[in-house]
């Protein structure tokens, strides 16, 4: 039986970005004849976009040969509801209280509430009563591992801190093979706990900036380690490109070179970095910034450019003289370029200080 995992969508209309990568999912379900999906909260982005999605979604999930369950989130706990209509073979698990049997799975839900501490422990306790033996038991769940180190980017928008927290101790002994998570934007995650694995599959799509690098799902075969899979959707890319005046290379053929490895999903934030001898490009800073900015276009965004002119420097005859010992010195390429920047950060420096 194999199993699809995604969350944090956050829909908001038809046609997006958010809706595409919607699309891409249900497509890989069907590629790898999923036996079920799992959608782990904040399907939706607000309750009002839940509203007016649930027409075309009806229509979409209804199209669907496998079986979806749908989790409330912190963005959508109070528009997703039992006995909400998004297809017949569509069921959302909105109270900790609720089981659904799919084959040999019992799936529980753990959705969104402002709770903490003892009140989360309670409901897992429930939950522990009502497993089904010889089964495979799956949580879903949408919340704050808070075993794992997260950083300013891992919850999109939303601050870290009181969004239901647990901790992987709480799971030993619940007989719960699979904590299926959501509310971890960043990137996959699985981490072990004594009696199975606890995931997060990161945001299928870029919500915001933070989320980047391709995006990928959690299909897995029930019974086994969870996988992460490479999705086709829309995400943000961080490129920085470090311009070395002693290539060979032009130097914009170089940020060329590099935007053309992009992925075709990719909008790209590209940085510039390093030095560039516009002496010898036979260019000004402006005709070069310029160039530069000719190679954007509307997926390619220029967020930094903190390259320099290095032509003076490159010319001074102290400098001359180092690069003849830095040649004789016998060191690995890797530190020869390293001190050439250092000396070159240095000159210029003390040419300003001048």
């Amino acid at each position: 039986m194999k199993i699809l995992h995604t969350a944090d969508i956050h829909l908001r209309t038809v046609g997006d970005e958010r809706w595409c990568a919607l699309l891409s999912i249900l497509e890989l379900a069907k590629a790898h004849r999923v036996s079920l999906v799992v959608i782990s909260g904040d399907l939706f982005d607000r309750q009002l976009d839940a509203h007016k999605l649930k027409p075309p979604l009806r229509d979409l999930m209804r199209s669907l040969v496998f079986p979806v369950v749908i989790l409330p989130g912190n963005h959508d706990v109070l528009a997703l509801r039992d006995g909400d209509d998004y297809g017949e073979n569509v069921t959302v698990l909105a109270s900790h209280e609720q089981h659904l049997d799919i084959g040999d799975v019992r799936l529980f839900g753990l959705p969104f509430e402002k709770i903490v501490g003892e009140k989360v422990l309670q409901r897992l306790l429930s939950i522990k009563n009502r497993r089904r033996d010889g089964a495979c038991n799956i949580l879903l769940y949408h919340g704050e591992l808070l075993d794992l180190s997260y950083s300013g980017k891992s919850f999109g928008d939303e601050e870290q801190g009181g969004y239901m927290p647990v901790r992987l101790p709480f799971f030993d002994n619940l007989g719960i093979d699979y904590v299926l998570a959501g509310h971890f934007h960043s990137n996959f995650e699985s981490v072990r706990y004594s009696d199975g694995y606890f995931v997060y599959p990161g945001s299928p799509v870029s919500v915001t900036r933070k989320e980047t690098g391709i995006r990928k799902v959690n299909l897995f075969e029930v019974g086994k380690p969870p996988q992460g899979e490479i999705v086709s959707s829309f995400h943000y890319r961080d490129l920085t490109v470090y311009l070395n005046p002693f290539s060979m290379q032009d130097p914009l053929e170089t940020i060329e070179r590099a935007l053309r490895d992009s992925h075709p999903d990719a909008r790209v934030q590209l940085s510039v970095t390093g030095f560039v001898d516009l002496q010898m490009a036979g260019r000004t800073e402006k005709e070069f910034t310029a160039a530069v900015r000719e190679l954007l276009t509307p997926r390619v965004e220029l967020v930094s450019a903190q390259w320099r002119d290095i032509s003076e420097v490159r010319r001074n005859p102290l400098f001359i003289r180092f690069l003849e010992k830095l040649e004789e010195s016998g060191q690995t390429e890797g530190a020869k370029a390293e001190l050439r920047r250092l000396a070159m950060e240095s000159m210029m420096e003390a040419s300003l200080a001048n």
